[in-house]
């Protein structure tokens, strides 16, 4: 039996969601960085960006 697929699939699909988290990390602490102030819309636009991505999928 090979995992070699399932192996790959799995790392990609891993690379990918640590990609998404890093840039919400990234984009939380600049917005910090710069303003002072925690913005919490940004989960907000996320969203909208997943439901996007999914109806144009």
């Amino acid at each position: 039996m090979s995992f070699g697929p399932h192996l790959f699939l799995a790392l990609l699909e891993g690379t990918v969601t640590a990609f998404v988290l890093a840039l919400t990390a990234l984009g939380l602490s600049l917005v910090f960085g710069v303003m002072r102030i925690v913005n919490v819309a940004h989960g907000e636009f996320y969203m909208l960006g997943a439901v996007l991505a999914w109806a144009c999928a």
